[in-house]
């Protein structure tokens, strides 16, 4: 009978050794999920500060390319006040031609400008939205798993709990019969 209750009590016992492995690597799997979910974070953190540089980036091309068109309408001002002090109307109309086809030049490049601006603007959207979307799935897939281990480890936990009242009870009646 005591070598039963002996080779019960080992069964017990290795069992409990077994779900505190089984805990151990829960908790282990739950730290590196963890980590990753911190470094998401992290990588979520570098991504917006790349945005914001590139935000920032596009914000000096178009502070420079508004300074550009600007220089260019300060040049036609110019063209135009010089035109009309220096030279006679014979002259002021044939140079009239050539700041037209000058100024035409000058909104053609406005308008490619502005353009190369609007480009720059979806390209902006395009690569916040698949960051931030592609953070935001990755974020998701780590706090689900997260939710799984720790439910794991709760069951895990009253198993263990179970088992050790189990052993309890199964020790009383030997000590009785020492009695």
């Amino acid at each position: 009978l005591r070598k039963k209750e002996y080779n019960n009590e080992i069964h017990h016992r290795s069992i409990q050794i077994s779900n505190t492995s089984k805990v151990q690597q829960l908790e282990e799997e739950l730290t590196a999920l963890s980590r990753k979910h911190d470094f998401a974070e992290s990588e979520k953190a570098n991504a917006q500060n790349q945005l914001l540089a590139a935000e920032q980036n596009s914000a000096n091309i178009i502070k420079s390319l508004t300074a550009e068109v600007n220089g260019y309408k300060e040049s036609v001002s110019k063209l135009e006040a010089e035109i009309i002090h220096n030279y006679d109307k014979k002259v002021l109309a044939a140079q009239n031609e050539d700041l037209k086809s000058t100024l035409q030049t000058y909104r053609n490049q406005i308008k490619s400008l502005n353009h190369k601006i609007a480009s720059l603007k979806v390209e902006s959207d395009i690569i916040e939205s698949h960051k931030t979307k592609a953070l935001q799935e990755s974020n998701s897939q780590c706090v689900q798993r997260i939710m799984v281990l720790e439910e794991q480890i709760e069951g895990e936990q009253s198993l263990l709990h179970d088992l050790a009242q189990a052993a309890d009870l199964s020790s009383v009646p030997e000590n009785l019969m020492r009695s």
